[in-house]
């Protein structure tokens, strides 16, 4: 774990224990280089993502044809071509969708940098207007434009963040999209496990549906375990609101199955 890791940790659980010594002791600890774990964390929206819409879309296949009474075959096409499909499709999107955000921060950000060369005073002068939105006061102001416009790197962080309020974001990395794509297909299986094993087992083929809620909803659990590191909520709340929304889709799918079943 790296001195980074190590610091930001502790700063969450003397936090979360509303503990102040620990947290005066957190953060003496110097800043260091991210470490394996901190890297996982940056990577835990992609995780989640990718694991409910995994779940939830192809469990929602699966209801929908259990709902309209069709063959087990008809449950592994619909389900299989849904998960390698939609898979590929989110991975992409989430890559694209990274890149898109990524050049338009760069764009603005070189904007930004134009502006502070070519007119700073006019510059200056948003960055007051800024401060005194804020609340500082007037007397204290100008003081403060003139140590910020000191550091260039700052400055233009200083508008980006406030004035345009956009974050800083990281190079696009391909491994969001490889990431946000493996993880709906391992998720996404969770809910055809149960068909699959219907064709060697006779028992689970006749109870083949109600296995398949039940794993799906254990799973749906667990993904809310994982979010919860994410949004920092109880783990149960957030796998309660996850199972929920989950149910309701496939709910909403059964029943669309169900009565089609009525009209084809």
């Amino acid at each position: 774990m790296g001195e980074k890791d190590d610091r930001l940790q502790q700063m969450r659980a003397a936090y979360k224990r509303l503990d102040v010594e620990a947290s005066k002791r957190a953060h003496q600890i110097p800043l260091g280089q991210r470490s394996w774990r901190f890297q996982i964390e940056t990577y835990l929206s992609d995780i989640v993502l990718g694991a409910i819409d995994g779940i939830v879309t192809t469990f929602a296949v699966v209801s929908g044809v259990a709902g309209a009474g069709l063959s087990t075959n008809v449950i592994m096409i619909l389900g299989l071509a849904n998960l390698l499909a939609d898979a590929a499709s989110m991975g992409i999107g989430n890559y694209l969708g990274t890149i898109s955000k990524y050049r338009y921060v760069q764009k603005e950000r070189a904007r930004e940098e134009w502006e502070i060369s070519q007119i700073p005073e006019e510059e200056k002068r948003e960055v007051k207007e800024i401060l005194l939105a804020k609340g500082v006061e007037d007397k204290h102001s100008d003081s403060l434009v003139d140590l910020i416009s000191l550091y260039p790197d700052l400055w233009v962080d200083f508008m980006m963040s406030e004035e345009l309020q956009l974050a800083k974001t990281e190079s696009p990395e391909i491994y969001h999209g490889l990431i946000t794509s493996i993880s709906f297909i391992i998720a996404g299986t969770v809910p055809l496990l149960a068909p699959f094993f219907g064709y060697f087992f006779e028992g689970v083929r006749q109870n083949q549906f109600t296995i398949s809620a039940l794993a799906t909803g254990c799973a749906l659990i667990l993904v809310g375990l994982v979010r919860s590191k994410t949004t920092f909520e109880k783990w149960w709340v957030s796998s309660l609101q996850v199972l929920i929304l989950g149910g309701v889709a496939a709910l909403i799918a059964y029943c669309i199955g169900y009565f089609l079943h009525f009209l084809v």
